[in-house]
């Protein structure tokens, strides 16, 4: 199997205020719980998911109040979500920690997470989730025993007929840097420097940037804290109608600009990235 983007997962200050964000960008969406445990300390967390055929956008409810401040007090992520990981599915967490360890690695243990669907007691997903070492933030992997839990077709179907991601914009201190951890084990992903750096995970492309050239890649940037790794930049994500996509965000509101064929999201009417229709 080969490697893939499963899911981009955000920490959300208000669940139920990212499923109105969410709403508002013409999104369907699925509420959930999910619990795990690390260290012998049990935690769980509300969660909100937008799904598509082959990935998903996951959304869960952090509580910590230095974060939710950190939140509060950025124009970037003033609905309330920001980015926290690029997850991966087609290699096995335990497999790849074994792999770590053997090398002198402190990667952390996975652990295992499941998820229970609000309203439907029987349905529950069981996910090994790894988080990979400081050095390849924000990546982690995943090894999902129910992918298909989330794709009901309530779920599925977008009013802004959105159907899947295109493409995950990082922004990163050295483009070459990140794009050879990506390259060497326990990754091992095959980088490409046609039309910009980048590496195809599927049907989906990881685009690095230093400094976006683009006016609306470069205006989020503008927006976001200076890290000295990878930051999630913007999402691109594939519509059936651009038309379609801005009569639904007109519906709702939202502020956008219509560039080339696609629409950019104003940063602080997003989800604590850009979001891009194409």
């Amino acid at each position: 199997m080969s490697v893939k983007l499963d899911h981009v997962a955000f920490g959300t200050r208000d669940r139920d205020e990212t499923a109105r964000v969410l709403e508002s960008l013409g999104f369907a969406f699925a509420f959930s719980r999910c619990e795990w445990t690390i260290a012998g300390m049990r935690h769980s967390a509300d969660a909100v998911s937008c799904v598509f055929a082959s990935e998903y956008l996951d959304f869960i409810e952090i509580a910590d109040e230095g974060w939710k401040q950190r939140l509060a007090s950025s124009q970037l992520h003033r609905r309330g979500s920001a980015p926290t990981a690029v997850v991966l599915s087609g290699l096995r967490p335990d497999r790849v920690h074994a792999e770590s360890r053997s090398v002198g690695s402190s990667a952390p243990e996975p652990y295992a997470i499941t998820r229970r669907l609000a309203g439907d007691g029987a349905a529950v997903a069981c996910y090994e989730f790894l988080a990979l070492p400081r050095s390849a933030q924000p990546f982690a992997l995943v090894a999902d025993a129910s992918p298909d839990l989330l794709r009901r077709p309530e779920w599925t179907a977008h009013p802004n007929g959105a159907f899947g991601i295109a493409a995950v914009h990082l922004r990163v201190p050295s483009v070459s840097e990140a794009m050879a951890s990506l390259s060497r084990p326990p990754l091992g992903l095959d980088p490409s420097r046609e039309r910009g750096p980048k590496i195809a995970l599927g049907s989906t492309r990881i685009c690095f940037h230093e400094q976006p050239r683009s006016d609306y890649l470069a205006a989020v940037s503008e927006l976001l804290p200076n890290l000295d790794r990878a930051t999630p930049l913007a999402l691109e994500l594939s519509v059936r109608s651009v038309a379609r996509a801005a009569e639904s965000l007109r519906e709702h509101g939202v502020r956008f600009e219509e560039r080339a064929a696609a629409l950019c999201v104003a940063p602080d009417e997003s989800l604590g990235t850009g979001v891009i229709f194409v």
